[in-house]
């Protein structure tokens, strides 16, 4: 059942020149911030951390599918995602402090990792990754298999000439049951056959 606005627990709203209509700013604030009391027979929605799609759509009385399409909506994702941006920039002197903490505690290995992540963060730059990969496979040619009748194979005992010419090679050629040497076409016939 569809939940009045102003029955609906407080939190965090997206931006009011956005474009998005007021569901769906609550929507936003929910996913991202959550709520700061606990609502009145719900004590399983979670207080002080953002909410899953499934509690956002109890809170506002809508059916999950419409926050599920809410996450789809590409005004939605923009807006969503300014919203996180805004969070993680909110958060990052807290964190910063806290690392400057823990850089002088007196485990050595602990200070030093976090020591990494403040002069790794001033560091960052563009990375470039490449990958290279060997294959000892022999590599798969297109092409057909024809398999000649038993007949018409030359045998195996059979003397090969040493060397051909490109022109013997192009030559077309008939093999015959009964004559064991091929026969070379003239090159008029090679055509009308």
């Amino acid at each position: 059942m569809l939940i009045s606005l102003q029955k609906v627990p407080r939190t965090v709203m997206a931006r009011k020149d956005c474009l998005l209509p007021a569901r769906a700013r609550y929507a936003l604030g929910y996913l991202v911030h959550g709520i700061d009391d606990p609502v009145e027979g719900k004590p399983h929605i979670p207080t002080g951390r953002p909410l899953s799609p499934h509690h956002v759509a109890e809170l506002l009385g809508v059916r999950r599918k419409y926050v599920l399409e809410l996450l789809s909506d590409p005004t939605f994702k923009t807006e969503f995602n300014a919203a996180l941006a805004l969070k993680r920039q909110a958060a990052t002197p807290e964190a910063l402090h806290r690392i400057t903490e823990i850089v002088a505690s007196d485990n050595e290995g602990v200070a030093l990792k976090a020591a990494c992540v403040i002069v790794s963060e001033d560091a960052k730059g563009p990375s470039i990754s490449v990958n290279v990969q060997n294959n000892l496979v022999a590599p798969i040619r297109p092409g057909y298999v024809i398999r000649l009748p038993a007949d018409l194979q030359p045998s195996r005992d059979a003397e090969c000439p040493a060397a051909h010419t490109r022109d013997d090679l192009c030559q077309p050629q008939i093999l015959s049951p009964t004559s064991p040497e091929p026969e070379t076409l003239p090159a008029g016939d090679a055509e009308s056959r």
